[in-house]
């Protein structure tokens, strides 16, 4: 289990980059008027709330990786902050939708969006107490 956990450590910083790369990629060719990959997207997984969820999770736990290694708080803080940047990282890219003619405000993408992050909030909570009560690994201290 310890193998696993060092795997997914290891390659998780990796699939972020590219995961936000991918999502920053996926607005901007939206807010410069060419939907068309975001469309392929939408198809893909059936709708855009999806991939509004997906936005909210992905970069909920990008945030919490970032503080995570720059911050020495307790886990109950990082999560905290890292909800509140996320939470203005999601509401910026919802409300800048307004001043854009390329695109329209919804409120139902905010609301998948903050349901991917309360999602994201409760696994990283689990984890950290299910390594630290059966594994005796502790998230609070960094490699």
């Amino acid at each position: 289990m310890l193998e696993l956990y060092k795997f997914c450590n290891k390659y998780l910083n990796s699939f972020l980059i590219l995961a936000i790369a991918g999502l920053a990629f996926l607005s901007l060719s939206r807010s410069l008027g060419i939907p068309v990959y975001s469309a392929y997207i939408e198809v893909l997984l059936g709708s855009d709330k999806w991939l509004h969820f997906i936005a909210g999770f992905i970069v909920t736990l990008a945030v919490f990786r970032v503080l995570r290694r720059a911050l020495s708080f307790n886990i109950f803080r990082t999560v905290l902050m890292s909800l509140t940047f996320a939470l203005f990282i999601l509401c910026f890219d919802e409300l800048s939708q307004l001043m854009n003619v390329n695109r329209r405000f919804d409120l139902n993408d905010l609301i998948c969006g903050f349901i991917g992050m309360a999602l994201c909030t409760l696994i990283i909570i689990l984890i950290h107490y299910f390594y630290r009560s059966k594994i005796g690994i502790s998230i609070d201290k960094q490699e």
